[in-house]
């Protein structure tokens, strides 16, 4: 994996433009975000994962599975932000075989001794990457093309949740029926998975088997909306 010289895409003001609606939510926290990476973590077996935005100096985690920190990261240390800049799936298979930045190794290789990372963005109408759906890890593994595509998906199945979340009230002592079904949902999915027994060919199949079924509510669940 070759590095870019610049961590900032050409469409740079556009792309702030298109994450300002989201920054809201940095403050809040959401429990079917948190769901949401754990499941996406249970699926691929992976000990970590996150749903992040690339913001304009620092990358803020919206929801992080199997660590605790850091919830925010200077840009230039975070892998999202060289995710963000393709649209396509950034995979690093073994981050000890690759020339990192010297503050991302820092952060990657002696902070959180993690090896592995994929990561594939967030990307909004227009075409506006502002964030990042991924898993990392501690040892260096393969991650195959047909893993590619489920984890594109699910990052698709995001980018829609975050957006159907502005458009439902912010009130969290009282949250909107729509988000607690779907917080039912994803926690009811975690609980019928056993993936230590699932083999390469169903695990695909359970992966496939929840976008269809997110993206099946997601349309109802927008098709509801003024």
């Amino acid at each position: 994996m070759v590095f870019p010289d610049s961590l900032i895409p050409s469409n740079e003001k556009a792309r702030l433009q298109a994450l300002a609606p989201f920054r809201v939510l940095q403050a809040l926290p959401d429990v079917v975000f948190d769901a949401l990476v754990e499941l996406v973590a249970l699926l691929f077996n992976a000990p970590v994962a996150m749903l992040s935005f690339v913001d304009a100096d620092v990358v803020w985690m919206k929801a992080l599975y199997g660590l605790s920190e850091p919830r925010r990261v200077p840009r230039d240390q975070s892998l999202c932000s060289v995710t963000i800049l393709q649209d396509t799936t950034t995979v690093v298979q073994n981050l000890n075989e690759v020339v990192l930045p010297t503050p991302i190794a820092d952060l990657l290789n002696e902070m959180l001794q993690l090896h592995f990372y994929v990561g594939h963005p967030l990307q909004m109408p227009g075409g506006y990457n502002i964030g990042v759906l991924g898993i990392a890890g501690r040892n260096a593994r393969l991650f195959d093309e047909a893993q590619q595509q489920r984890l594109s998906s699910l990052a698709s199945v995001a980018m829609q949740l975050l957006q159907l979340r502005l458009a439902l009230p912010q009130c969290r002592e009282n949250p909107s029926p729509v988000w607690t079904f779907f917080y039912d949902e994803l926690v009811q999915c975690i609980a019928q998975l056993e993936p230590d027994s699932l083999d390469t060919a169903s695990r695909l199949q359970a992966i496939d088997q929840i976008i269809a079924l997110l993206q099946r509510d997601l349309d109802r669940a927008n098709a509801t909306l003024p």
